[in-house]
């Protein structure tokens, strides 16, 4: 009769509060330094601005990717649903901006080591910026029931 009693149990505490992969991760990345295209190769300037602070949501099911940033305006997202590539080690992405200069924005986020790399070319000119920063999953909160 006990051995009745404890195998739901068991198996409730084993499944029912297990987390489930719903191919999504959510990251919080920041960057920390920076290079323009007229610096010395390899050369990077620490970086103080906080806009570059995202939090970047990738299905890894559906190939979408969501950027949440600040800007001067307020808290901003951006959908990305074309031109993702998701290995085991790697997650590329690109998306484009039209509202200043027009700009391509190519990030690079390394899945063993969390940093992440973002290439900022601007359209109809030579000029590029490079980024370099640090992507974390952050602590869930979440109940066991």
């Amino acid at each position: 009769m006990k051995r009745l009693l404890l195998a739901p149990l068991l198996l409730t505490l084993l499944f029912g509060c297990s987390s489930k992969d719903n191919g999504i991760i959510n990251l919080e990345c920041s960057f920390d330094s920076w290079r323009a295209s007229n610096f010395p190769k390899g050369s990077y300037q620490p970086l103080e601005a906080y806009w570059l602070n995202s939090d970047i949501k990738i299905n890894e099911k559906d190939k979408k990717v969501s950027i949440i940033y600040k800007d001067n305006k307020g808290m901003k997202e951006k959908k990305i649903e074309d031109n993702i590539l998701i290995t085991n080690s790697l997650i590329k992405f690109e998306h484009s901006h039209f509202i200043d200069y027009g700009q391509d924005y190519k990030y690079e986020i390394n899945r063993i080591n969390g940093e992440i790399d973002l290439l900022l070319a601007y359209k109809n000119h030579e000029g590029y910026a490079k980024f370099k920063g640090k992507c974390f999953v952050p602590e869930d909160l979440e109940t066991l029931f």
